[in-house]
């Protein structure tokens, strides 16, 4: 299992007339891939949860991989 090596994540406020304006950007630097995931939703936490586990499907199948 390779290890991650960064992650970055960006919190965002976006100009919407919903009510989901929270973004969340997370990117994990994973050797030979990068892993991403953008999510919006009302609150920033739920933001975090939906990348969360957006990201955890995209592990998933990067380990399946190896």
């Amino acid at each position: 299992m390779k290890k991650i090596i960064e992650a970055n994540v960006f919190f965002k406020v976006i100009n919407t007339q919903g009510e989901e304006n929270k973004e969340v950007e997370i990117k994990l630097d994973v050797p030979g891939n990068d892993l991403f995931a953008k999510k919006h939703a009302k609150s920033f936490e739920e933001a975090v949860d939906l990348a969360f586990e957006a990201l955890k499907k995209q592990i998933e199948k990067f380990k399946g991989k190896e």
